[in-house]
């Protein structure tokens, strides 16, 4: 990315940070998105991802705590650990409306592109056994292959996007019609 591109990201960001509590547009989202596309600032080869893989893996075989990504961790009221603030908005409503559940546990296992793989969920739904996957719409529409990979597998899984998690504000109810309908 050249300077100038730099720039004009920047400026177009200026007074839309979330520590603030203002969102960022949608055509702001689109025009961002697509001055990016095909210019990935993290040139990782296949090996080094192979690498990074096999021993985010081994980490996670021994029980330690195996954390990837740009979100921040966050720690529930109940003490469960959580990743990004969609996942906390999540937990919290769980905790609120005494929905029995567990974070980041369990091991999904999946097949894509003939290679086998784990899948970690965010969220498992004890009294319904349900897992859940919080995803933002912008990234819901990168991983649509191994989310599909996954429900491919069998495993019950519901997917939420922000626009979910609003409609938590409008009721429980609402929120477990969404549950029950799992992509």
């Amino acid at each position: 990315m050249t300077q100038e591109q730099r720039d004009r990201v920047s400026k177009s960001l200026l007074g839309n940070t979330r520590k603030k509590g203002k969102i960022t547009s949608e055509e702001q989202k689109r025009k961002l998105s697509a001055s990016m596309k095909g210019k990935n600032t993290f040139k990782r080869t296949d090996e080094t991802r192979k690498n990074m893989s096999k021993s985010a893996k081994e980490s996670y075989r021994h029980g330690r705590e195996v954390s990837g990504g740009l979100c921040k961790w966050y720690t529930l009221s109940d003490g469960q650990k959580v990743q990004g603030t969609y996942e906390q908005l999540f937990g919290e409503f769980l905790i609120a409306n005494g929905i029995a559940f567990k974070s980041h546990t369990g091991k999904l296992p999946y097949t894509l592109n003939n290679e086998q793989h784990t899948y970690l969920p965010d969220f498992y739904l004890i009294d319904i056994d349900l897992y859940v996957e919080i995803k933002s719409a912008y990234t819901l529409s990168m991983s649509d292959e191994k989310l599909c990979a996954i429900l491919d597998s069998g495993h019950s899984v519901a997917i939420l996007t922000e626009v979910e998690l609003r409609e938590m504000n409008h009721g429980k109810r609402q929120f477990e019609r969404n549950l029950h309908s799992p992509i």
